[in-house]
């Protein structure tokens, strides 16, 4: 990860997060574009991100790659561009999805394939051959991507907002892509990241520009280039040596822009299908990767039952639409169906399934799909779902008649158009897991620790308390962090009181401010009173006030059996810090609570 962001042609390191002053450049283009007109006040509103913060930056692992090389990713949330990335991505989409070189999915790569098929035999000697642009989203220069954008944006025929407001802000979310790693900050200079909600469109629009000249200028003209995102695909009938010319003039079209090529006479693998050639013969069966487990989501999981149960239905499907033989697809489910009842799914409910699907057509499975422009519009009740809550959809369709005695709510929600929608709680990873990873200097919080309050008649802070974010044991060496930003105001704490001159050390507790039990300490100390073992030791042997030190530890956060709560973690700081006799001052009568001496003023 250092050595990606340490890539001085692709990243700047800063001092500071700018993340603020990104949000006024946002706020200086929507007020501009409000101005012109080009926008309404909804979206100028809405694309600037008062709150931003710098994005994370994270890898993946390319596990099917040589050397396992690291895919860079910036999340993008919370960060100053991240709706204006958004607003981009409305007209950048359709727009890279225009080309006909764009594969959608792999259903569409296979309707690419088998039309190309259906024209005639494959000449002998032709290869199968794939292209893969190395590092493309870092690579892809900032010049390159915006002429492409504009080009593919002055194409449109509806021309609002215009092609300069749109280009402005996809400018700006190249250039004000910040992000944090390990306590550090950096920005993007060349090229942009996965993350940005724009990053895919933007990278494929940029891709345009290299299909074109790689399939109107090159000194042979392929049969089809067709590309997914980084991956372009070919049936080549020009031979080996051709090949390798049309490889060095691809290489040769833009600098950063770097193809690496595989070829096979007969097969090789594209997306997740494996294209086999034979005879003059395609045909395509599924492909896996080395690494694949395939972890289908187990029957255990706490997951919603459609979610589970779905998952043999569709993983059916899609074996039929890749397979396009049927011993290919026999042999496959039977592969796959072996994979699910590893992962708890009951074999003969999955092989009811999987016969289902073979009823299908595969031709059916191949089309694509229409949407009926005049269907109702579809309404989810979104909750966070558990496994032990009720049947929704059951108590939805039980009490709809309640809603429908109203005639406007019976017109306005159509029957069916309501339905529950469950949105993933946090798992006990997520929970547990730091937001981001820290420095060992960060580890606890510059607020959090023992601090002085500042005031200059405050006896206490002046010579009694310790500021720190650390205590330690003087019977056992071992160091403690504070959690709490604790003060000489604080209430409800757990102390520790050290003797400097005899090296011992005292855990007492309060509900007051810990600078009124401070004073009665104090208090004991001058005029002798035995009614703790501090006063006790500090009148037993000849001492000075100064060689007592106070530091608060921590702070209890519960309004409710506070008395009881704060003896257990006196007790326990007792044990952890050994300062029961003849280790410490402390004694063990002060495990129990009716023995705690009251010093409420």
């Amino acid at each position: 990860m250092s050595s990606e962001l340490g890539n001085q042609l692709h990243y700047v390191k800063l001092d500071h997060d700018p993340s603020l002053e990104h949000v006024k450049i946002v706020s200086e283009w929507a007020a501009k574009w409000l101005k012109e007109g080009e926008v309404d006040d909804k979206i100028a509103n809405w694309v600037i991100n008062q709150g931003a913060r710098a994005g994370k930056a994270f890898a993946t692992v390319k596990t099917h790659k040589q050397g396992n090389p690291l895919r860079l990713i910036t999340s993008g949330c919370g960060t100053a561009i991240e709706n204006l990335s958004a607003f981009t991505e409305i007209f950048l989409q359709p727009l890279a999805r225009d080309s006909k070189h764009f594969v959608r999915d792999t259903t569409d790569f296979i309707n690419k394939l088998e039309s190309f098929y259906s024209l005639g035999r494959i000449p002998e000697g032709s290869l199968l051959v794939s292209w893969d642009i190395k590092a493309m989203f870092p690579n892809i220069d900032n010049t390159l991507g915006l002429r492409a954008v504009k080009e593919a944006l002055d194409s449109r025929r509806e021309g609002k907002p215009s092609t300069q407001c749109i280009l402005e802000a996809v400018e700006i979310c190249l250039t004000h892509n910040n992000s944090t790693f390990n306590g550090e900050h950096y920005l993007q200079i060349h090229g942009t990241t996965m993350g940005p909600k724009n990053a895919c469109s933007y990278a494929d629009l940029a891709m345009t520009y290299i299909d074109k000249i790689a399939t109107t200028k090159g000194p042979f003209s392929p049969n089809n280039w067709w590309r997914y995102r980084d991956d372009i695909f070919e049936v080549w009938t020009h031979g080996s040596h051709a090949l390798e010319r049309f490889t060095n003039f691809i290489n040769s079209i833009y600098p950063s822009i770097e193809f690496v090529v595989r070829s096979s006479h007969s097969n090789l693998e594209f997306l997740d299908v494996h294209v086999y050639l034979n005879d003059g013969s395609i045909y395509t069966d599924v492909f896996s990767k080395p690494a694949d487990g395939h972890l289908y989501l187990r029957t255990d999981s706490a997951h919603p039952k459609s979610c589970k149960f779905s998952i043999p239905y569709n993983v059916a499907l899609r074996l039929k639409r890749i397979c396009s033989r049927p011993e290919l697809l026999s042999k496959r489910l039977l592969e796959f169906k072996e994979y699910l009842v590893k992962r708890g799914y009951n074999a003969d409910f999955v092989q009811a399934q999987f016969e289902k699907v073979g009823k299908i057509d595969r031709a059916q499975l191949l089309r694509e799909p229409t949407r009926n422009k005049h269907s109702s519009r579809k309404y989810p009740l979104i909750l966070d779902f558990n496994p032990s809550m009720a049947n929704v959809g059951s108590i939805l369709r039980k009490n709809l008649h309640l809603l429908y005695n109203s005639p406007t709510m019976k017109e306005l929600f159509s029957e069916g158009s309501i339905f529950p929608a469950f949105r993933k709680c946090k798992s006990l990873k997520e929970h547990l897991k730091f937001p981001k990873r820290l420095n060992k200097d960060e580890v606890v919080s510059v607020s959090m620790g023992c601090h002085k309050c500042g005031r200059t008649r405050c006896d206490l802070c002046l010579n009694f308390l310790d500021d720190s974010k650390h205590f330690t044991s003087m019977s056992t060496g071992r160091r403690y962090q504070i959690v709490d930003d604790l003060s000489c105001t604080t209430h409800n704490v757990i102390y520790l009181a050290t003797c400097l001159k005899c090296k011992v050390q005292y855990v007492g507790s309060t509900a007051t401010q810990f600078k009124v039990r401070f004073r009665n300490h104090k208090s004991d100390l001058i005029h002798n009173k035995g009614r703790c073992e501090l006063a006790v030791h500090f009148n037993s042997n000849p001492h000075m006030l100064n060689n007592i030190r106070f530091i608060i530890i921590e702070k209890i956060h519960s309004t409710n059996n506070v008395d009881i709560i704060l003896t257990k973690r006196e007790a326990y700081w007792m044990v952890q810090l050994c300062t029961v006799h003849p280790f410490g001052l402390n004694k063990r009568k002060e495990f129990n609570s009716h023995k705690r001496v009251s010093y409420l003023n």
